[in-house]
């Protein structure tokens, strides 16, 4: 009996060989004539993304973040929190809106890619346009004293003698407008956006810094303006009397710099790489319902999860994606609310898909009720005449 034992090993392998061949072509068959035509994103969302962009998306709280990964961690089978380089806030809205070709979004998503946030910005700052700007540094007779007034500077880098406390702390917000060329629902589109920044002299922001720092009576505060005016001429001297160098500034350059075409590509390069590897493999078109479970994931901690049930459409789509790319990363949206991020090694090729572990069971409760009500209400629609 033990001498028959390879021949059975080698026929259970070969057993398994032709189920596994059988397997493959049975996905090339049923794969073959699919085309994965990009889409735009819905109210629900199956985006893909590809760990070859160096980015990897972490959701906590239901908050998404943009993770840039070093390269020893893309291919893993978990994200590692540990080879994070940077991580910034996603929005996703934006990050949706960008997707659809929507140029206010792709502005938003641009800023906070860059560490902006309007809500950190000046009440009361101007702002100021690039045509506004340039028709200000070409000398224009209304515009160009009114943007010194907003820096406290001349454009020529004179400190402006009388202390506007409010203009100084302020400064400015400018507006740059840019252009990126990327795809949109299967086309290559220019979509334009607006980047805005708050901007001072340096100037300003060290006299803003000095003035603020510490209660000061009005006396002080003029005679803290006018040093840090001295300092800017190099009119100063340190403990020994020899004179400290001149703080100047060339304010032109500083502007002029701002819409840039080496600086705009800067900007734009991380948002760039977010967009081109992000893919829309499901839309809420293709689901047809959805429910979950909730369970002890030890510890006494609830896990909740989220099954969907796909269209033949869906259901086909994601098998090819998962099929094609070994490795990816799947980000599952409601309602432009980030539930998960699981990375996927293995080919998705079921009508149900279970997304797991999505957050807090009333989360997921909301989630699950609301792409039910979506998908009740398109099965109930009249049809439209043809």
């Amino acid at each position: 009996m033990k001498a028959k034992t390879p021949a059975l090993v080698i026929g259970f392998l070969a057993v398994v060989g032709v189920g596994y061949g059988g397997w493959r072509a049975f996905g090339e068959f049923q794969l073959r004539n699919l085309q994965m035509n990009p889409i735009k994103p819905g109210h629900v969302n199956i985006v893909a993304v590809n760990p070859g962009s160096g980015f990897g998306i972490i959701v906590s709280n239901q908050v998404a973040q943009l993770a840039e990964f070093s390269d020893s961690d893309l291919d893993a089978p978990e994200m590692n929190e540990d080879d994070v380089i940077t991580k910034k806030k996603l929005l996703i809205r934006e990050f949706l809106g960008a997707l659809q070709g929507n140029g206010d979004a792709l502005g938003k998503l641009v800023m906070s890619l860059n560490d902006v946030n309007e809500g950190e910005f000046p009440a009361e700052a101007e702002v100021w346009t690039k045509d506004q700007l340039e028709r200000a540094i070409n000398g224009d007779a209304k515009l160009k004293p009114k943007l010194e007034r907003a820096l406290s500077m001349t454009l020529d880098g004179q400190p402006l003698p009388t202390l506007d406390l409010d203009r100084l702390i302020d400064g400015i917000i400018i507006e740059v407008p840019f252009e990126m060329e990327y795809n949109v629902g299967g086309t290559e589109t220019k979509v334009q956006g607006v980047y805005r920044e708050s901007f001072n002299s340096q100037f300003a922001s060290r006299a803003g810094r000095r003035l603020t720092e510490k209660f000061l009576t009005d006396a002080a505060m003029q005679a803290t303006y006018a040093e840090e005016i001295k300092r800017t001429r190099g009119e100063l001297t340190d403990k020994d009397g020899n004179p400290i160098p001149a703080q100047k500034e060339d304010l032109l350059q500083s502007l002029r710099g701002r819409f840039s075409e080496a600086r705009i590509k800067e900007l734009t390069a991380k948002p760039y790489r977010v967009l081109e590897n992000a893919f829309v493999v499901v839309n809420d078109e293709m689901i047809t319902g959805a429910s979950k479970s909730t369970y002890d994931g030890g510890n006494n901690q609830p896990v909740t999860d989220i099954r969907l049930n796909l269209t033949e459409e869906g259901r086909l789509r994601l098998w090819k994606f998962s099929r094609e790319h070994p490795r990816f990363q799947l980000l599952f949206m409601v309602n432009s609310v980030a539930l998960a991020a699981p990375r996927i090694g293995t080919e998705l090729a079921e009508k149900n898909v279970t997304i797991r572990g999505v957050g807090a069971e009333q989360l997921a409760a909301d989630a699950v009720e609301d792409i039910n009500r979506l998908t009740t209400t398109r099965t109930t629609q009249p049809s439209e005449s043809k």
